[in-house]
């Protein structure tokens, strides 16, 4: 019997998370691409939170428990590569090609290809930290300075999209200083970087006004140090490499499906289009059903996809895909979520040090960061890279999710400001305007009676 535990959020379409449980359920694939077999049996996505077969997860950490560096490198570098092939294509697309129907499918093989490198990454990611763990108990370290060794090993050593735009945007306010030069290279910034903000279905990315206006606060180069201040050898360095090495992977994998999908999106709309439905009727489309449509003009009908636009859930069990929407999506997302109880306090785990008092801001997409103002406590799910703008005006960040080398613990490190991640239910307890002090030297967040 599965059991069932929410590990991630994800906003996508129903065509996105149908072709993501087809990558997932593809043994031969994941052999084939990733050089792993263990595909997924039992998965849930429920209005864009991912429920894990927990019991699968705990399955690949023992499977892998004993290999070693070479095995864990291998696994990204063949994850870069598909990466990259991946966004080479999407970006090299041409919406007015007459193969758009061609191109629509190689498509969905490029996006399968990356896909199955996400659920494997979690769980090779903490048998590399349990390594870490395992070396550091050796010794002698407490279980405190074993966590504060963790926090600091886990910042990445190369910069991942969103921490290269500060950087390559803060060089445009230094280097650049009349009205044309300036313009010439935001246009280059936009052309490299729009993608960054999409992170919903439809969502435009980044504009060259969006760019401008964060032009005139630009902040300082974002650097990343490391100094553990353990003496390690270089068989113990090795592992610490590769922890980085993951952290920084764990975001790419991410950051490269949503800049192809930014890309692929108006290919999309157009075959959409030509197969005789709304620009946006294709995204609401399973995978299986898209070929009744190519193959045999099989059309869903329109009542079923307004019905998947307000919400769905799909559900892989013991190998089975199905999908629910209306009362029985509702029904099935109270038996996951369960009752959430009111608490004056609430715990979770420090990703990064500090205290900070402030009124909560939850947002729970991208484009609701502009609740956010200086001074705020951020509350979120989790974060993705296009959250950036609103966790450089929040004090301190609060998420439902996460662990060590999340994107929220990461990104706290490098800006320095107090984090508590995995909250569980940080979302559901607290409101909009609730004080909050968040004590992230003991993991603590409590509600502020004024």
């Amino acid at each position: 019997m599965p059991h069932f535990q929410k590990l991630l959020s994800r906003k996508h379409t129903t065509l996105v998370d149908s072709i993501l449980l087809s990558a997932w359920h593809d043994k031969e694939r994941f052999k084939n691409i990733a050089g792993l077999d263990d595909y997924l049996h039992n998965l849930e996505i429920i209005e864009g939170d991912f429920y894990f077969d927990t019991e699968w997860v705990d399955e690949v950490i023992k499977k892998y428990a004993d290999e070693d560096a070479k095995f864990f490198t291998d696994f990204v570098e063949r994850g870069y590569e598909y990466g990259e092939k991946l966004v080479t294509f999407a970006r090299g697309v041409s919406v007015s090609a007459e193969e758009t129907i061609s191109l629509f499918k190689q498509s969905i093989e490029h996006l399968k290809n990356l896909l199955v490198f996400l659920p494997e990454t979690h769980p090779l990611a903490k048998i590399i930290e349990n390594k870490l763990v395992s070396i550091l108990e050796n010794k002698g370290l407490s279980s405190e300075k074993i966590q504060d060794v963790l926090l600091e090993i886990s910042k990445p050593r190369k910069l991942n999209g969103p921490a290269l735009e500060i950087k390559e945007l803060t060089e445009i306010h230094k280097n650049f200083h009349t009205a044309v030069e300036i313009q010439k290279a935001l246009d280059r910034h936009v052309e490299k970087f729009a993608y960054l903000g999409y992170r919903e279905p439809f969502s435009k990315g980044y504009d060259l006004a969006f760019f401008k206006e964060r032009l005139k606060d630009s902040e300082e180069d974002i650097i990343i140090t490391f100094e553990p201040n353990v003496i390690l050898s270089q068989a113990e360095q090795n592992i610490v490499d590769l922890m980085q090495e993951y952290v920084y992977f764990r975001n790419y994998r991410t950051e490269k499906l949503y800049e192809a999908l930014y890309y692929l999106e108006p290919l999309w709309q157009k075959v959409s289009e030509r197969l005789g439905l709304s620009s946006h009727g294709l995204f609401y489309y399973l995978e299986d059903e898209i070929l009744q449509l190519l193959n045999s003009d099989i059309k869903v009908d329109e009542a079923i996809i307004k019905e998947r636009e307000n919400g769905y859930t799909l559900l892989l069990h013991d190998d089975l895909i199905s999908i629910l929407v209306g009362s029985e999506l509702a029904s099935h997302r109270k038996l996951r979520e369960g009752l959430v109880e009111q608490a004056e306090s609430i715990t979770g785990m420090v990703a990064c040090k500090g205290v900070a008092k402030g009124k909560v801001k939850i947002v729970l997409k991208a484009s609701e960061q502009f609740k956010v103002e200086a001074g705020d406590i951020l509350v979120t799910s989790m974060t993705t890279p296009d959250f950036i703008p609103c966790m450089q005006k929040a004090v301190a960040f609060i998420t439902d999710e996460g662990g060590i080398t999340c994107h929220a613990a990461i990104v706290a490190r490098e800006m320095k400001k107090p984090c508590i991640i995995g909250t569980k239910n940080a979302t559901k307890i607290l409101h909009d305007g609730d004080v909050v002090k968040v004590d992230a030297e003991r993991g603590i967040i409590q509600v502020v009676k004024e």
